[in-house]
């Protein structure tokens, strides 16, 4: 059984699609990667034939982003699951530094795993701006409650 699938679920059709593949497919710990969608493209198809990607399509089609989250989540095979957005590209350390810090936590069954992010501005990397102030003040609580163990990765 994998450790961990990267699941990219597709919406129609995303220019940045065959770059969120390269930066899956260039991590340095390998993973499966599947593609899901439920508004199938040739676009897509054709992308996943090109990588050798496992293409499902869920026949709920149009049902909502929860139902195709779900659909996603249920395809992958493994212990552990990125759901990776079809505009988002992953550093190549990724898997590792997260199957890291994951690692020797069976105690505590992590269901949950927060990454940082930057965004991706032009050419440039931004990682703060009010996005990134909101999104971590979300987190607070995980901070604050003890019986929750909050690491960072």
């Amino acid at each position: 059984m994998e450790l961990h699938t990267f699941v990219i679920p597709v919406y129609k059709k995303s220019p940045f699609l065959e770059e969120c593949i390269l930066s899956l497919k260039e991590q340095t710990s390998s993973s499966l990667i599947i593609i899901t969608t439920s508004t199938p493209t040739d676009y897509s198809r054709d992308l996943a034939l090109k990588y050798n990607i496992l293409y499902l399509v869920n026949d709920k089609m149009d049902a909502g982003i929860a139902e195709d989250w779900n659909f996603a989540l249920a395809q992958a095979p493994s212990r552990f699951v990125t759901l990776a957005h079809q505009d988002n590209l992953y550093e190549r350390t990724y898997t590792e530094t997260v199957l890291n810090a994951l690692a020797g936590q069976d105690h505590l069954s992590p269901i949950l795993a927060f990454t940082g992010y930057s965004d991706l501005i032009g050419d440039k990397l931004r990682a703060r701006s009010l996005n990134h102030l909101v999104k971590n003040v979300l987190l607070l609580p995980f901070h604050l409650k003890p019986a929750i163990q909050f690491k960072s990765i």
